[in-house]
């Protein structure tokens, strides 16, 4: 699956020219390389340091003798051969996790899950937890035993506005609620991915990474890019331009999911 330390790397590699190698040596706070780091002192700076083994992105707090020095403390040591990536602080890693949301909001509805709403035998009409909508299945499970579930579809999701509140509702069908006291309702629907923050965060399989990263570009340059180093900069608009043309060439092929069609009724009408 890919994570934002993924997604993250795929950006770089695209925008700024990186190392990428693997170490010679190195403790839970830097990492040697005599053959790769050859730069002069200070060269990688407040750059970004992805780990591969480790999964673990950091930023690196100095550069000085072939080796980088770097924050957060790994819980494990970087040994010999363990692969990594460096990049300069050209591009800050905290402006690539935020065009990544921001074009992770522009993609379109992933397929999310909620796991909050209990069973009460007496209740056939559950309000929708926050931020829920666009139901598409509905599990009710036993909590205490992964075998013990079924999928109902004798429900309807309802939106009551006429109490002025946008409020939505799960309502299963006369005679078809959930009966056991205790047990879960899963209730699937599609909306908004959420945001990414770790580097082990998951981004949804049903979006295209491809697609994703050539999107994230799109808003690192229009973003932090312009703002940085301005439209006077010769490569900031060419570059935009290319990443904009390969978003517009995959519109077509890039994989979200499609929405499901809904059995919706407004109160009152």
């Amino acid at each position: 699956m890919t994570t934002l330390f993924d997604i993250t790397l795929l950006v770089a590699r695209q925008i700024t020219k990186i190392v990428e190698r693997a170490a010679t040596g190195g403790s839970t706070t830097t990492l040697v390389d005599t053959i790769g780091l050859t730069q002069a002192d200070g060269h990688w700076d407040a750059g970004t340091l992805w780990l591969k083994e480790l999964g673990a992105v950091a930023e690196v707090s100095g550069f000085a003798a072939n080796t980088l020095t770097f924050t957060p403390t790994l819980l494990a040591a970087v040994v010999a051969t363990d692969l990594y990536a460096v990049a300069s602080n050209e591009w800050p890693y905290t402006e690539l996790v935020k065009a990544v949301n921001m074009a992770l909001q522009k993609v379109g509805p992933v397929k999310r899950r909620d796991v909050t709403t209990l069973v009460v035998s007496t209740v056939g009409r559950y309000e929708l937890p926050i931020g829920v909508e666009n139901v598409c299945k509905v599990k009710v499970f036993d909590p205490t035993d992964e075998t013990s579930f079924y999928w109902s579809e004798r429900w309807e999701e309802e939106w009551d506005e006429e109490t002025g509140a946008y409020v939505g509702y799960l309502v299963f069908d006369s005679g078809a609620h959930p009966k056991s006291d205790g047990w879960y309702i899963e209730i699937q629907y599609l909306g908004k991915h959420l945001p990414v923050v770790l580097a082990e965060d998951i981004i949804s399989p049903a979006i295209d990474t491809e697609y994703l990263m050539w999107l994230s570009i799109v808003e690192l340059y229009k973003g932090f890019g312009l703002q940085t180093y301005g439209e006077d900069s010769r490569r900031i608009p060419q570059f935009l331009e290319e990443a904009m043309q390969h978003v517009q060439d995959m519109r077509g092929t890039r994989r979200t999911m499609s929405a499901p069609v809904l059995r919706v009724h407004v109160a009152g009408s």
